[in-house]
Order: C-alpha cells, then sequence, then structure tokens
C-alpha cells in the first residue's frame, strides 16, 4: 500500500514536469541537426544514457532507503518493554528520516545528472568555497544528530526510570520526587542543546558568535536581576528536592502553615489545611521546614496534675494507658512502640507536668494523642485524680485590727419573700409600722443579719 502511494506520487510528479525536459531535449535534438556540432550526437547519445541509468539508481536507492528506514526503525517488543515510549518516539522520527534521506537522493541525481550534460557542478564543490560549504553542511549536520542522538537517549533513559518509579509501589515518595527532577533535568538538557547546535551553526556559517554570548549574558543578567525571586523560588526548590526534604503526602509546617503536602514544583508547594483551604507558597518564603511525618513520629503527652498527687501513681496509670492502646488491635499497627515515661517534665505555676512519648507511623501521631488523652481524662476521673483548672479567690481585704469586713449576701429566696411581702399600692402613713414577725434583725450598725429561715 505504501509503495503503491509512492507511485502514484511519482507518477504524478512526472505527469506534472515531463513536458519540460521533453521540450529541452527536442530543442537540443534540434540545434545539434541544425548546427552540425562535432560529436553533437554521440554526445547527446552518451548524457542521455547516463541520464537514464542515473535514474534507474535513484530509483532503487529511493526504495531501499524507504525499506532500510522502516526496518532500522522497528522497535521489538523487548525493547519497548525495557524502555517504555521508545516505540512512539522512534515512529516520530521516521517521516522525517525518510524525507531528509530521500532529499539527499534527489539532490545527488540532480547534480548527477547536470555532470552528465558537462554542467561541471562537482568542480565547484571541490574549490575552496564549495569544500568549506559542503564541510560547514555536514559539521551541521554531524552536530544536530549527536545532539538528536543525545536527546532521544536521554529521553528513553527518563522514561524509563518513571515508569519503574511508577511500578514501584512501595516507594510513592521516590515516584513523586522523580516526576518532578527528571522533566526538569530532559528541559533543561533539551535547552543547552538547542543552543550548541545553533551556536555551532552560526559559527560553520561565518557568524562571529562572540557578540550574542556577550549579549545573551547581558540580557541572562537583566532577566536574572529582575526575576530574582523567581530564581530564588527555582534554586531552593531546587535543592529542597534533591535532598528530600519534602514528598508529597507529608505533614510539614512552613512559612507560617501547616498541612498535608499535595503537590510540588520546581517553584512553588502546595499544601491543604485541617480546614481544607489549600496553600500554595513559593519555596522563597521558605526558611524552615517542620516535617512532622518523615520515617516515624512520636506522639508526645503532657499530663498536669495537681501538686497534691502521687506523681508515681500518674506514672503508672499513663504506662497502663499507652500499654491498653499498644495493644489495641485498631491502633497498634500504627503505633511502633510501648509507652516511654520521661518523668517530671516540669513544675510549673498551677500543676506538676508528666511527660511521656510513644513510637508511630508517620503522619499517625496526632490521632493516637488523641485517644491517649480521651483515655487519660476517664482515668484520671475514675481515680479523682486532679487536672487542675484556672481559679478565682476574692479577696476583700481587712482592717487594721485584721477583721475581715462584712460582706452583705442577699439570697434569691429572700429578694422572693421581700417581693411577696410588698403590698401593691402601699399609702405610707407616719403611724405604719412593719409587723414584727416580718421585722428583718439587724445588728448594732443598723446592718440587716440573715438567719438560717431567711
Amino acid at each position: 500500500e505504501e509503495g503503491g502511494e509512492l507511485r502514484e506520487g511519482v507518477r504524478g510528479r512526472l505527469g506534472a514536469l515531463w513536458h519540460i525536459p521533453a521540450i529541452i531535449y527536442v530543442v537540443a535534438s534540434f540545434f545539434v541537426w541544425v548546427l552540425d556540432i562535432d560529436n553533437g550526437w554521440e554526445f547527446l547519445l552518451r548524457a542521455t544514457v547516463l541520464t537514464l541509468f542515473i535514474l534507474a539508481v535513484s530509483a532503487v536507492l529511493l526504495v531501499a532507503v524507504r525499506k532500510g528506514i522502516a526496518s532500522l526503525f522497528d522497535v521489538s517488543d523487548d525493547l519497548e518493554e525495557e524502555y517504555p515510549g521508545i516505540e512512539s518516539r522512534a515512529n516520530r522520527y521516521l517521516p522525517l528520516s525518510k524525507n531528509v534521506l530521500q532529499t539527499v537522493i534527489v539532490l545527488l541525481t540532480f547534480c548527477a545528472i547536470l555532470q552528465a550534460w558537462n554542467v561541471d557542478i562537482f568542480t565547484w564543490m571541490t574549490s575552496g568555497s564549495g569544500r568549506k560549504f559542503v564541510a560547514s553542511i555536514v559539521s551541521v549536520a554531524i552536530v544536530a544528530l549527536v545532539a538528536l542522538v543525545v536527546w532521544e537517549g536521554l529521553s528513553a533513559i527518563i522514561e524509563r526510570y518513571l515508569a519503574s518509579a511508577d511500578e514501584d509501589k512501595t516507594d510513592p515518595e521516590r515516584a513523586e520526587r522523580l516526576r518532578t527532577l527528571l522533566p526538569l533535568a530532559r528541559k533543561v538538557v533539551f535547552f543547552l542543546l538547542c543552543l550548541f547546535v545553533l551556536l555551532i551553526t552560526l559559527s560553520e556559517f561565518g557568524i562571529d558568535i562572540a557578540p550574542l554570548i556577550a549579549g545573551a549574558g547581558v540580557i541572562g543578567l537583566a532577566v536574572g536581576f529582575g526575576a530574582q525571586t523567581l530564581v530564588k523560588d527555582i534554586i531552593t526548590g531546587l535543592f529542597i528536592l534533591l535532598e528530600d526534604t519534602v514528598s508529597v503526602g507529608d505533614v510539614v509546617e512552613l512559612a507560617g502553615h501547616s498541612g498535608v503536602v499535595q503537590d510540588l514544583s520546581i517553584r512553588s508547594l502546595r499544601l491543604r489545611d485541617y480546614s481544607g483551604t489549600v496553600h500554595t507558597i513559593p519555596f522563597s518564603s521558605v526558611d524552615t521546614v517542620k516535617n512532622m511525618s518523615k520515617d516515624f513520629s512520636y506522639a508526645v503527652i503532657e499530663a498536669g496534675v495537681s501538686y497534691r498527687e502521687n506523681v508515681d501513681e500518674v506514672m503508672a496509670i499513663m504506662q497502663a494507658i499507652g500499654n491498653v492502646l499498644y495493644e489495641d488491635k485498631n491502633q497498634n499497627q500504627d503505633i511502633w512502640s510501648t509507652f516511654e515515661i520521661a518523668g517530671v517534665n516540669e513544675l510549673a505555676d498551677s500543676s506538676v507536668i508528666i511527660k511521656g512519648r510513644m513510637k508511630t507511623a508517620p503522619g499517625s501521631q496526632f490521632g493516637i494523642e488523641r485517644e491517649f488523652r480521651r483515655l487519660m481524662k476517664a482515668y484520671f476521673d475514675e481515680r479523682g485524680i486532679e487536672m487542675p483548672f484556672p481559679h478565682m479567690t476574692l479577696y476583700f481585704g481587712h482592717d487594721k485590727e485584721g477583721k475581715a469586713p462584712p460582706v452583705n449576701v442577699r439570697t434569691q429566696q429572700v429578694i422572693e419573700n421581700l417581693r411577696a411581702e410588698k403590698p401593691k399600692n402601699p399609702t405610707p402613713t407616719k403611724s405604719s409600722t412593719t409587723p414584727s414577725s416580718h421585722k428583718q434583725p439587724t445588728d448594732e450598725k443598723g446592718r440587716p443579719v440573715f438567719t438560717s429561715d431567711d
């Protein structure tokens, strides 16, 4: 099918252009006959035979190139399995390779035909300027070919590492780091190869690249100065990724925010906090990274009890709670060690602080701490162990004799009794008196005194 398409294409081109060489050939034959040029018919016959021979050889070469290129770019199943994606990349260059080689064969065929008709094109190619031009073309082609091989080889290696990282489910952090760094390295290499090929091409064709390099340096300096924050983001992010400081899924605290890392790029980090808010933090604003889920974690417990409590008893209770959690089937897969009592950590203003910890899986310490505190509250309440909380003491002072001033306290019951005894429409008179049974007793200074009945 592909050969039929080629033949149809050749027939179409010949059908559109065959009359031009035919007219030239007829006109040349006419002039040879009219002018009776010496050895004209011999030259015409020899040139015609050579032209037909060159065209036949060219046709054979074109067919051989097409089939050879197809077999050269044929990728086996084993190679495709070892380097995923290599077949698609090879097929991307198959048409380009065919077109380039076919163009070269056509140009050589054209030059050979001109030479057969005594148009000495090869003499110019062997001259000084011709050799220099051909050498430049060959040098640029070789450099471009080498750069292309390096680029495709590097891409194949990167794709292989990415595929292996995706298949390895035991280390998702490594896979994410490779997915971030390897595409970046590929882009950097691609840019450098393109720049390298461009400079060599300009140099081969006689263009002085020294001013271009100097200008590029000045422009790079200006861009770097204007975008220094962006450059700082990239450089800091590169070192953070290379040192494996942060990975996707880690619980971190940085730049005043804390949460779970959801995405890493070369310039910024995106994390989601407990409320679900997503924070995008550029690496230039990161000075300290607190990673709370790297390799393992510790559930740290601090219990504050009253000074009257027996600290040994409290530590025994905390140790028992740790054993309960360690033996719990729902928790022990995340708990990697028994509870370790550190002892009395601080004698605070209103409490004695007892501290301990237990080793946990990365990121599991928060849930274990909450469960430990829940059990600790229940155990302490059951055994009557006081956990101090803020109290308020009212002080009314005292006189020089050391006596505290009396405080007039009126209870709610007294207030209700007074409201019930108060007449609705009182008519005050000079002779009206309060019944003795309802008269409020007072002390020597006239202040009311409340009895137990009140």
